[in-house]
């Protein structure tokens, strides 16, 4: 979930509220570099559900969705398998790299 916020007496709120849920967590300044989600067009609070939760209601239609993304890319359940044939390229080493060697071999 991202939130912005536009009203600065909001925003002790809004961590009072996060710091409630406990299946997950605010992402740090830290992290958010990390993440490459620096810029607080991104949110001004990132906050990062634990994998198999979810926020309900959601936005999406009707129904529950039934696969999220966006969950912790340091779980191994969250890893996947990037290959290339072309020897010359160098594989991004997490999913926060994806994006830019995307865009560099695109």
């Amino acid at each position: 979930v991202r939130v912005w916020i536009y009203n600065e007496n909001y925003r002790n709120k809004v961590t009072d509220f996060f710091s409630t849920i406990t299946s997950g967590k605010l992402l740090s300044e830290s992290e958010r570099k990390e993440f490459g989600v620096t810029n607080l067009e991104f949110g001004d609070f990132i906050f990062r559900l634990d994998e198999k939760a979810m926020f309900l209601p959601n936005f999406y239609g009707g129904r529950p969705v039934k696969a999220m993304h966006g969950y912790d890319s340091k779980l191994e359940s969250q890893q996947a398998m990037f290959y290339t044939n072309i020897p010359e390229i160098s594989l991004p080493k997490n999913s926060a790299d994806v994006y830019r060697f995307l865009k560099r071999v695109l």
